[in-house]
């Protein structure tokens, strides 16, 4: 990482322990305006011991003392850019971010602290935009982010996602969502073991951008297991439970293939989800359907019509 900081202000300091060579004590710690660059040197695998990595990043944060200790720590405006360090592809961009750490304890004890995250008991953070990218390419977006490690929970103001294939580099629209609400974040289980365990997810309004239809004689492309997967590791390495999910109000957007050829109108849907888990992150987005225990599928209207077009069927309230 290349790191610049425009000031640290320490206040509160126990002068007697930091003299002493052994202890930090202090009531405020406020880092103003980092600038971090991070360069990725190889994609994080499921077997890294992460629980061991972590104990050597609190020995290299104690150095020479036996603990640190702060009521509370704040990171204001910070900036976060990672890229690839083979071929400086960008990896993920974090804009305009605020943290707030209460109680921290870095010492040998406190490591072990299932209850703590970060090294805190607990961790709030506000990020302005959040965004990935997919062969240096845009692909997810994320708006005024809100996390709360006491409420385990996270809120989002937009969410956005596109595609890429062969035929269109720069991707499409997927989806597009607004005001996503995601409970019950074991984060001792993200940071320590790669395993997402999230209570539900709750979103009100999402777009979803019907893909273009495939030629009639086309083949469908195989799956390649062995595609370059993500620097961060993070599809690859990454387990998911969920328990719940529900999308009441999910509208369809026609492409403009679609609206020209259209055989069929899709009115709008909603979805129920129970009991989802896989291994990778990777395999829900290729096969959601087989990680799922429960799937509860509703449509208001559905019409197509017929090859010879004489005939227009039409379904209401369809349910699965």
């Amino acid at each position: 990482m290349t790191i610049y900081i425009k000031s640290i202000s320490i206040k509160g300091v126990k002068t007697n322990k930091a003299l002493g060579g052994h202890e930090m004590i202090g009531d405020t710690v406020i880092i103003d305006e980092p600038r971090i660059l991070v360069y990725l040197l190889k994609p994080i695998k499921k077997q890294t011991k992460i629980d061991a990595e972590a104990k050597e990043i609190y020995r290299e944060i104690l150095g020479r003392l036996d603990k640190i200790q702060v009521g509370a720590v704040l990171i204001k405006n910070a900036d976060v850019h990672a890229i690839n360090f083979s071929n400086h592809f960008r990896q993920y961009d974090i804009i305009n971010t605020n943290i707030n750490l209460n109680e921290v304890r870095i010492d040998s004890l406190n490591n072990e602290d299932t209850s703590r995250i970060l090294f805190c008991r607990n961790a709030v953070f506000t990020i302005s935009q959040f965004s990935s990218f997919n062969n240096n390419r845009d692909e997810m977006f994320i708006k005024d982010v809100r996390f709360s490690g006491k409420e385990r929970l996270i809120t989002f103001s937009k969410f956005s996602l596109k595609r890429f294939d062969d035929k269109i580099s720069s991707g499409v629209n997927f989806i597009e969502a607004e005001k996503m609400l995601i409970t019950g974040i074991n984060t001792y289980e993200v940071v320590k073991n790669k395993n997402i365990l999230i209570d539900s997810i709750l979103c009100n309004n999402i777009l979803f951008y019907r893909p273009p239809s495939l030629a009639p004689n086309a083949k469908p492309k195989p799956k390649n297991k062995n595609e370059a997967k993500d620097t961060t590791g993070f599809r690859a390495s990454y387990s998911l439970q969920l328990n719940n999910l529900y999308f009441p109000d999910i509208t369809i957007i026609e492409n403009k293939a679609a609206v020209i050829n259209q055989n069929y109108i899709l009115g709008k849907f909603s979805i129920k989800v129970k009991s989802v888990e896989a291994d990778r992150i990777l395999d829900i987005q290729t096969d959601p359907i087989e990680h799922t225990k429960e799937f509860d599928l509703y449509c208001n209207h559905i019409s197509a019509v017929s090859d010879d077009k004489l005939y227009r069927y039409s379904l209401q309230n369809i349910g699965f």
